[in-house]
């Protein structure tokens, strides 16, 4: 599970805290999606149980970062001065990491 801290942390966020009002509903909600997911990568611990893995907490991490900063852009559009850019809505890195779209593993019935 991935914390509020960890994407501050990802996006050097200097002015925000971890009670700020976006991350405290985009946090929960990434940790509720990437749970449900069936083919994310985990780490079986010594008491048996498990743990996300490192590509699936960075995932993680970089999916809730990507909303956070998607905020600014509701339309898929960010502006900056005079300037405007496109913000993709896709990012094959976080598929990658939570093996999901086609990146997504074989799973058998």
């Amino acid at each position: 599970m991935i914390t509020a801290t960890d994407v501050i942390g990802w996006l050097e966020l200097r002015t925000v805290t971890t009670d700020d009002f976006h991350l405290s509903l985009i946090v929960p909600a990434v940790n509720a999606y990437v749970e449900s997911l069936p083919s994310i990568d985990r780490t079986v611990l010594e008491d048996g149980s498990t743990k996300w893995a490192g590509t699936t907490q960075m995932g993680a991490v970089m999916l809730a970062s990507r909303l956070y900063r998607r905020k600014n852009s509701p339309h898929g559009i960010e502006s900056v001065g005079d300037m405007s850019t496109y913000v993709s809505r896709y990012d094959s890195d976080i598929s990658r990491l939570l093996n999901i779209d086609t990146f997504r593993k074989p799973l058998v019935g």
